[in-house]
């Protein structure tokens, strides 16, 4: 059995390895639609097979009568030809059909993707497209890496990253709490420590209570020297936890580079495997379609 009635089994009903050819099918079509015709003739309404004509001349001798007769009027032994002309369609009709599908079946083969071809023939890759694996959750590696607070790295890090940097990301976010209630004594102009740097003595306004003149001074009673050497101190710890904190940070983003990196060669090396698979599937199916467009047009159609 051809490979191609197994793919179109329809076409056993119509083709066959015996037969005549789709040129032969059509020049048959053809010429039946003209005998038909030339069948049909007999039923064309024609004036002169309808009447015979009779005359009448009045004379002085009378009247006299002259009659035509019709030598071939319709009959309806006209409608005889109607059996042929239904068998000759009959005929055509199939074989019209015939080549109509043949010809559907072989620009289908020619045109139809290897994919849909392969499920027409039951084949089933063994093979899958890879993905890229990455280790950051909705953001590209650059973006990621434009971060810089530990808690927004943490949000975009996917389940690899923090595999690997989960004591980083714990050790992180304790620094960067830590450096942020430093940071808000330190550099907050209405906090106490920058307050005491801008402190100095001052005069209220003048009061005259009961006729008496009251002069009133603010004068600064905290430890300004003190709180001068404390700053410096916030400062050097706030620096020294931003440091921390800032190499944290390049570790985590260093660690994803180096997972996007690995992740990267894995999916260039199953990219080429699956390329090689595909190329191999591809010559494969291409090899069927090749053999079912030769066994199509090697077909005939039933007449």
């Amino acid at each position: 059995m051809k490979k191609i009635f197994q793919i179109y089994p329809f076409l056993a009903v119509i083709t066959g390895v015996k037969g005549i050819s789709s040129s032969e099918a059509q020049r048959l079509k053809e010429e039946n639609k003209n005998k038909a015709a030339y069948l049909l003739q007999n039923l064309e309404v024609k004036e002169e097979r309808l009447y015979s004509t009779k005359r009448e001349i009045l004379s002085n001798t009378g009247f006299q009568t002259d009659t035509i007769g019709c030598e071939n009027p319709h009959t309806v032994a006209d409608f005889d030809c109607l059996k042929e002309v239904q068998e000759l369609y009959s005929v055509s009709a199939i074989l019209g059909a015939s080549l109509k599908i043949l010809d559907s079946v072989r620009d289908e083969l020619s045109k139809i993707s290897v994919g849909e071809l392969a499920d027409k023939l039951g084949v089933s890759k063994t093979f899958i497209q890879p993905l890229l694996k990455t280790c950051i959750k909705g953001k590209s590696i650059n973006n990621f890496c434009n971060e810089e607070k530990i808690e927004d790295l943490l949000q975009y890090a996917g389940m690899e990253l923090v595999a690997v940097t989960a004591p980083l990301f714990k050790k992180g976010l304790a620094i960067e709490s830590s450096a942020a209630v430093l940071g808000n004594q330190y550099t907050k102009s209405d906090k106490l420590i920058r307050k005491v740097s801008t402190l100095s003595n001052k005069q209220l306004p003048d009061k005259e209570p009961g006729g008496m003149l009251v002069y009133t001074y603010k004068i600064v009673a905290v430890d300004k020297e003190a709180f001068k050497e404390y700053e410096k101190t916030l400062a050097a710890k706030y620096t020294k936890l931003q440091q921390e904190r800032n190499s944290i940070v390049k570790q985590i983003k260093d660690a994803a580079r180096e997972l996007e990196v690995k992740n990267m060669k894995e999916y260039q090396a199953l990219l080429s495997q699956y390329h090689a698979d595909k190329k191999e599937f591809e010559s494969m199916i291409e090899g069927v379609r090749l053999e079912l467009l030769q066994e199509a047009a090697s077909l005939k159609i039933l007449a």
